[in-house]
């Protein structure tokens, strides 16, 4: 969501690129779906009735058509745009002709599967052992895979545990304002990381204490669930080449222009 703060007689534009992830991972790690909900939305300040170009990634496919050069491009499965969007040049070189209405509108919406120019944003071990008659430990081991110099926040694992736990004793890698919580009433373990640098890797590790274990005790652990946001950072590669303002007379001015990118997960499952 956009939070505008209205500048006086400032020129400004305000642009996001954003892209919900719904993802679920198996026990051995093969990826069972991975698909990308994204939007471009924006938001106007401009005086007057400008035109503003809006130039997208080069490499974009849609359906079956190939990204040039060959490779995987960003290949949209489909897409659609508001009304007020001009599309002479899309097809030639991804370029956008705007014709903004007032407040707040989405430019574009689309969605894509499968092959994504980077690597899914996070991965997960999950080890369960068990201590003795009445007690499991689980291990969650989880990577950041977005580039180093990039971070994720507010990320939040959910661990659903057996329904004769009692307690959970943890122990946690130092660091990255972390945080848990036993939901005795849901049954639930969470697991709270307030930033995660790209690159890194996180273990936590949970000891169950059990009211009694059974044969099915173990399969009533899981599945994992994540949510988290990543700033800056597109797994599809969606990205805007350049983005103008031309006045009707013609004259391009230069407003102050603000783009974000930022990955949500929508829903983010691992299998145990």
């Amino acid at each position: 969501m956009f939070v505008w703060f209205q500048g006086g007689d400032k020129h400004e534009l305000f642009v996001d690129l954003l892209e919900r992830m719904t993802v679920l991972i198996s026990a051995n790690g093969s990826v069972l779906r991975a698909d990308i909900d994204g939007a471009v939305q924006m938001k106007s300040f401009l005086t007057g009735s400008p035109e503003i170009r809006l130039g997208l990634s080069e490499d974009i496919t849609i359906g079956k058509s190939t990204a040039p050069g060959g490779g995987i491009g960003v290949p949209l499965d489909d897409c659609n745009f508001h009304q007020c969007v001009r599309m002479e040049e899309f097809e030639k070189d991804r370029t956008l002709a705007i014709t903004p209405p007032d407040g707040e509108f989405t430019v574009m919406r689309y969605r894509l599967a499968g092959d994504f120019r980077h690597k899914l944003p996070f991965q997960m071990l999950v080890m369960v052992e068990d201590k003795d008659a009445k007690s499991l430990e689980v291990v969650l081991k989880l990577r950041c895979d977005v580039p180093p110099e990039q971070h994720a926040t507010n990320v939040l694992v959910r661990l659903p545990l057996p329904k004769a736990t009692t307690s959970v004793s943890h122990n946690l890698d130092a660091g990255h304002g972390q945080a848990t919580e036993f939901k005795s009433a849901d049954k639930v373990q969470i697991w709270k990381l307030r930033r995660f640098p790209g690159s890194s890797e996180q273990s936590a590790r949970f000891r169950l204490n059990l009211s009694e274990k059974g044969r099915t005790t173990r399969k009533e652990i899981g599945p994992v669930s994540l949510e988290f946001e990543v700033p800056m950072f597109l797994c599809s590669g969606m990205s805007i080449r350049y983005l103008r303002v031309i006045e009707r007379s013609g004259r391009s001015y230069t407003p102050f222009r603000w783009v974000r990118y930022i990955t949500h997960s929508d829903s983010y499952v691992f299998r145990i």
